[in-house]
This record gives structure tokens, C-alpha cells and sequence, in this order.
């Protein structure tokens, strides 16, 4: 695919905006306040749900793309 269309690199942007709120969630130390804990299930829940709408406008070529690409994502988190 040599061009990304919109509803993907939307999509992508999404995924990456997930898996932050999700290291940010997973980053909490122990003790963490019950607002702090609060506040970033609903930022990671909200990123979730942003890209899980932007998946149903994606082809099946744009599907098999995007997994790829988790798939490096998740490769180069640490």
C-alpha cells in the first residue's frame, strides 16, 4: 500500500493514542489517588472506543495493514 487513506492513518492515529493511554494507566504507581486512577481508565476507555469507530470504516486490505502495523507498534513499546 503505497498511499495510506485517510480513514487509516485516522485509524493508526488512533491506536497510537490508545496504547498511550494505556502505558499511562499501566505506568500508575501504587498508592495512586482514586481521581487519578479514575481519570485515566476514562481517557483510556475514550481513546478505545475512538479507534474501535474508526475501524468499521476500514476495508479488509486497510484491516490486514493496520494489524501490521499493531503488530510493530507493540513491538517497539517498551
Amino acid at each position: 500500500m503505497q498511499r495510506l487513506s485517510e480513514n487509516l492513518r485516522e485509524y493508526l492515529a488512533a491506536c497510537r493514542a490508545s496504547q498511550k493511554a494505556c502505558d499511562a494507566r499501566a505506568a500508575l504507581p501504587p498508592g495512586s489517588s482514586r481521581a487519578r486512577v479514575t481519570t485515566l481508565n476514562a481517557r483510556w476507555a475514550n481513546a478505545a472506543e475512538e479507534r474501535d469507530r474508526r475501524a468499521a470504516f476500514l476495508t479488509p486490505e486497510e484491516r490486514a495493514y493496520a494489524d501490521d502495523e499493531r503488530r510493530r507498534m507493540k513491538a517497539v513499546t517498551p
